[in-house]
């Protein structure tokens, strides 16, 4: 969808210039937002993707999971089915760069996570809504792992990031928590 498109390249290049002081800023209220939830706290597996180029810096998130005895799982696109499968993550060293540039998981010598063992996944997104409705990177990978999660799900975001309404597609799916860092 072209709108779509147009708002994510709009988006992407308001994130972009953000000072790499106002970025850490707002990454550390995005974290300690997150780790103070409720849904940080209650969960035993939480499911993420790590951060590359313009997203919220995840690897704080992880670590602190892993130090809190949490176990952290990281998605594996499977481009011939366009859907994702998680892996068990101990450290970020035994990832490597996979599809799209993202640090993947290696499925030979990394544990898959049955998405029912998944607590609270973490969905990237670039634009979102007031209705959680979300626009990501436009492959759809999201949206096919979330009609058949039953998890809870969040996303981080800075409120540039916040529209009122996203033109949504029967295949959108929205996320149950929106985390925003404000001014």
């Amino acid at each position: 969808m072209e709108e779509k498109s147009h708002m994510r390249k709009q988006t992407i290049q308001r994130l972009l210039a953000f000072s790499k002081t106002r970025r850490k800023q707002i990454e550390t209220t995005l974290y300690n937002q997150f780790i103070e939830t409720d849904l940080y706290k209650n969960s035993k597996t939480i499911g993420l993707t790590v951060s590359h180029a313009h997203e919220w810096e995840t690897r704080l998130i992880i670590k602190q999971a892993l130090s809190d005895g949490k176990q952290v799982c990281v998605p594996l696109c499977l481009t011939d089915t366009k859907t994702l499968a998680f892996y068990q993550l101990s450290s970020i060293e035994q990832l490597s760069v996979g599809h799209f540039n993202l640090l993947e998981p290696d499925p030979t010598v990394m544990h898959k996570v049955s998405k029912d063992h998944i607590d609270v996944l973490i969905v990237p997104g670039v634009v979102f809504d007031t209705d959680h409705y979300r626009i990501g990177h436009g492959g759809g990978y999201y949206d096919r792992f979330l009609e058949t999660f039953s998890g809870q799900t969040l996303s981080i975001l800075h409120e540039t990031q916040l529209i009122d309404h996203i033109p949504i597609e029967s295949h959108d799916q929205p996320v149950g928590t929106l985390i925003i860092a404000r001014n």
